[in-house]
């Protein structure tokens, strides 16, 4: 019985990311976590511990890391049980990566 509520937890997960995505999307043309000047990605040095140049451009729509660090947002918020950012930005002024 529990396979139905894990579901529901898979389907509000997606959407809040989806959400979180198209938020972003509105506010940045490329990535929030891209540096322009030495293509560098911040998601990959901080997450994954590597200097390593960002092979989308920029552009975050689909990816991984992205999508990555949303899921790890959004479980860290989860766990602790407070409420989902509305916004994008919410994000970046409270939750570090």
């Amino acid at each position: 019985m529990s396979e139905p509520k894990q579901t529901n937890d898979q389907d509000v997960r997606k959407k809040w990311i989806t959400k979180m995505i198209k938020s972003a999307k509105n506010q940045y043309k490329l990535c929030p976590y891209f540096d322009k000047k030495t293509v560098q990605c911040f998601l990959m040095l901080t997450m994954k511990n590597k200097h390593a140049k960002c092979d989308r451009d920029g552009r975050f729509d689909n990816c991984p890391l992205f999508l990555e660090y949303l899921d790890q947002v959004y479980e860290n918020i989860s766990k602790n049980k407070k409420t989902l950012p509305n916004n994008f930005q919410d994000i970046l002024t409270s939750y570090l990566p």
